[in-house]
């Protein structure tokens, strides 16, 4: 958690570093994100204990079940359709915030940019919540802390610019982010792959149709 909170407290050092209006905007932005962030986030964390369950009941596979179907979720309701969709399109929200019109601009640069990091963020957040259903926590702490090593030079590299890359203030955080975000779910993807611990779930397998009940029964839990 203090890894996970340290990606926005560095964030806000290098943009006050950049400009006033940098700073503004990233903090215009981060409310957006962290409240769609936060609203998904609630779907995934409640399977937890559904995991937890099956784990205590001796049960690998159906873990391997429900996380496969939880993947429609992930894709239909939380990435494609609804998160995505408030990222790309805040000028609503931004008006009835009284965001000033100025501000709009690189707020709605910096969403857009983090509008291709949330299935990727998403994606960890369910790895997450299997490792610490499977009682294996410490891999996800030492991800987020090496991605908070990562996190901090790119943004400065990705806002202030140098190397060929041009300087892009707030803008430059959110690349920063998505960068990390996507070595986080691929790091994630490769260990599900290869450590031997997640083979009783038996993961990789075909999908498979959407079991109605059972997404329904998760997303009741969820929201």
């Amino acid at each position: 958690q203090l890894a996970v909170m340290a990606f926005g407290i560095a964030d806000t050092m290098v943009a006050s570093r950049y400009s006033a209006s940098a700073l503004a905007a990233l903090s215009v932005g981060s409310a957006v994100f962290i409240s769609v962030y936060a609203s998904l986030m609630g779907i995934f964390q409640a399977l937890l204990p559904v995991w937890a369950e099956h784990r205590g009941a001796r049960q690998p596979e159906a873990i391997g079940h429900s996380l496969r179907q939880c993947l429609y979720l992930y894709l239909y309701a939380a990435c494609c359709v609804l998160g995505m969709w408030v990222l790309l399109s805040p000028d609503a929200l931004l008006r009835a915030t009284r965001v000033p019109p100025e501000l709009q601009k690189e707020v709605k640069l910096y969403l857009g940019v983090l509008a291709l990091g949330l299935p990727p963020a998403l994606l960890f957040l369910i790895y997450s919540a299997l490792n610490q259903a499977l009682g294996r926590p410490q891999l996800v702490t030492w991800l987020q802390v090496l991605s908070l090593a990562a996190k901090v030079p790119l943004s400065i590299w990705f806002t202030f610019g140098g190397a060929g890359v041009a300087a892009m203030g707030a803008e430059g955080c959110a690349w920063g982010t998505v960068a990390v975000n996507y070595l986080m779910g691929a790091l994630a993807l490769t260990l599900l792959r290869r450590q031997d611990f997640y083979a009783p779930l038996r993961l990789w397998q075909r999908l498979g149709g959407p079991d109605w009940p059972l997404l329904a029964r998760f997303a009741r839990l969820g929201l």
